[in-house]
């Protein structure tokens, strides 16, 4: 399991972002799940910056006050994400060329891949595989200064710090099937806020992931922008109107074609790259939009015609069998948090 720290019977999740913080505390009933509180909150400016948190304590007083009306509710132990701009995760081969045990192959072969020397990193791995050749394992890192100030900040609001996830890993859980007759290629574009990213997920696992030239708020200013509007107002157009060429007259497909089109071009790059690069590689055979970028209208259409890939917007719920649905204004906004709140109700151990 990966960045697994304690056991516990249950574990709620927990999201922090720069601006906002999200937990989710899911209950098995049977088959489906109860869900027993998901709430959005948000935190002064400055606290976290580019998800790195700035002053351990000061994080950990402000989140304890806020998070005082639901303690009550949830559960000691906690799985928090890792901010998907300083983790790394990705699928890797190594070769069986000598006698050596898969441990030694395996740090042997690490410090090619890290983006960071491996002694400043904490890694966890998983095999996926293995054949007569090779092992196929999955790799998790973040670097030490992350985790340890991630800890700290549970430990100090007196929490169980039950595992830290990486989200691309979150996000999945979330979004993919769990069961099916045969397992797809997919590629999940997340466009939140603040930054968005690409997962590949093939052979039942993540492959890569790579960051992606497009935000939430660069939309938004972008309309504002050029339309002159205030922020709110560039807002309701993503939705009403976005890259819809019947409504509004089309003009804001017009004012963001750079933007997607620079999006499009770094979606193919990174399609192209999986084929390149990895062995066994299959081609993309549906991709799936989430975070709060992913409601601009059309959106999924356009990606659709342009890079001849069936696009959709994700469902959230898809592995909770979910009976009685929370009252979110946008839900796939919460992909991350639902996916640690998952493997908290399932006390997961594999990745």
């Amino acid at each position: 399991m990966l960045f697994a720290l304690k056991n516990a019977p249950i574990a709620f999740g927990l999201d922090i972002s720069d601006t906002t913080v999200k937990i989710a505390q899911l209950r098995r009933s049977g088959r489906s799940f109860v869900a027993e509180l998901i709430k959005e909150i948000i935190i002064p400016q400055g606290l976290v910056k580019n998800g790195e948190i700035q002053n351990v304590q000061q994080l950990a007083s402000e989140l304890t006050k806020l998070l005082s009306p639901f303690r009550k509710q949830l559960t000691d132990g906690v799985i928090a994400s890792l901010p998907e701009s300083k983790t790394f995760i990705q699928t890797i081969i190594i070769p069986k060329g000598n006698e050596s045990t898969l441990p030694v192959q395996l740090a042997e072969s690490l410090p090619e891949y890290l983006p960071l020397p491996l002694e400043e990193m904490y890694q966890d791995n998983a095999m996926i595989s293995e054949t007569n050749n090779n092992w196929q394992i999955v790799i998790g890192a973040a670097p030490k200064t992350i985790v340890d100030n991630y800890i700290q900040l549970l430990e100090s609001m007196h929490l169980i710090p039950v595992a830290l996830d990486i989200q691309a890993m979150a996000m999945a859980r979330t979004l993919l099937p769990v069961k099916e007759p045969q397992y797809r290629t997919r590629a999940i574009i997340d466009i939140g806020r603040h930054h968005a990213s690409l997962i590949v997920h093939d052979q039942n696992t993540i492959q890569f992931t790579m960051s992606l030239p497009i935000s939430g708020d660069q939309i938004t200013d972008n309309i504002a922008k050029e339309l002159n509007l205030s922020s709110d107002q560039a807002e309701k157009a993503k939705i009403i109107c976005g890259l819809d060429p019947n409504k509004c007259e089309g003009v804001l497909r017009t004012v963001l074609e750079g933007i997607i089109d620079n999006l499009v071009k770094k979606i193919s790059e990174a399609l192209d790259f999986y084929q390149d690069h990895f062995i066994n590689s299959r081609d993309i055979e549906e991709i799936i939009l989430t975070g709060g970028g992913a409601y601009l209208l059309n959106l999924d259409q356009v990606l659709s015609e342009i890079l001849r890939v069936p696009t959709k917007l994700g469902d959230p719920w898809e592995n909770t069998h979910i009976t009685s649905f929370p009252n979110l204004k946008a839900p796939l906004q919460y992909s991350t948090v639902i996916g640690l709140a998952l493997r908290g109700a399932n006390g997961e151990e594999t990745v």
